[in-house]
């Protein structure tokens, strides 16, 4: 696993290079994970999603209310298995 300076620049180029993740907001009752369009800064500041404020996704996502993101490089072939990059927090 990478670490410090090195991590940071991993994570920077994922994220940047993405155009798609899958939010899971926390729900008591249920998982509720879909694939969603996002944009990142460049500095890994604020993520934007495109939502509907009638959805159950965007009432789950405000501010106060646990998130859980996965960002991967995949692109479904077996040389995945050896060289993908997940981001999952």
């Amino acid at each position: 696993m990478e670490e410090g300076p090195k991590l940071k620049v991993t994570v920077k180029q994922l994220m940047n290079s993405r155009k798609a993740a899958g939010p899971a907001p926390h729900h008591p009752e249920y998982p509720h994970a879909r694939l969603k369009a996002f944009s990142s800064t460049k500095d890994l500041g604020p993520l934007y999603f495109v939502r509907s404020r009638s959805t159950l996704k965007f009432e789950n996502m405000n501010p106060e209310k646990r998130v859980t993101l996965l960002v991967d490089n995949r692109s479904n072939s077996e040389e995945d298995f050896d060289s993908s990059r997940v981001i999952n927090g």
